[in-house]
């Protein structure tokens, strides 16, 4: 009975996360990945979080990425995971609610919204626009 149980609950796993990437309903967390992005209206940042994000940080640029399809803790912490693979980047913030992904970077990196683009499709996200914002 046990290795029935545990059996069940490898298989289950993977379903889980993938469920999530397609932005099924999963658990009393059911959302619509369209909900966190509105695409008519551009980019806007809360100045406070920025802040925060960049607080003791000189000329670093930090790019603003609207992505749909983040709709659970699992995509969150696979941006994360990706982009804090790549060197250049300093920090980010990855935010749920707002659909929203913050990276920091050096003031002299040049920050191509295809590599971006690239990292956040791989993760099973859609990245919609990007702004880069200088501090």
């Amino acid at each position: 009975m046990r290795l029935l149980f545990i059996y069940l609950l490898i298989i289950s796993v993977p379903t889980f996360a993938d469920s999530c990437h397609t932005g099924e309903a999963h658990g009393d967390h059911a959302h619509s990945s369209d909900n966190h992005v509105n695409e008519s209206h551009p980019i806007v940042v809360d100045d406070q979080k920025l802040r925060t994000l960049t607080k003791g940080k000189q000329n670093v640029k930090v790019a603003v990425v609207s992505v749909k399809g983040m709709v659970c803790d699992f995509c969150a912490r696979g941006l994360e995971k990706t982009f804090k693979k790549d060197s250049s980047v300093i920090t980010l913030d990855v935010d749920l609610k707002k659909g929203m992904l913050l990276i920091v970077y050096n003031k002299n990196k040049e920050i191509l919204f295809s590599e971006i683009k690239k990292k956040i499709i791989a993760n099973g996200q859609e990245p919609i626009a990007m702004e880069i914002r200088e501090i």
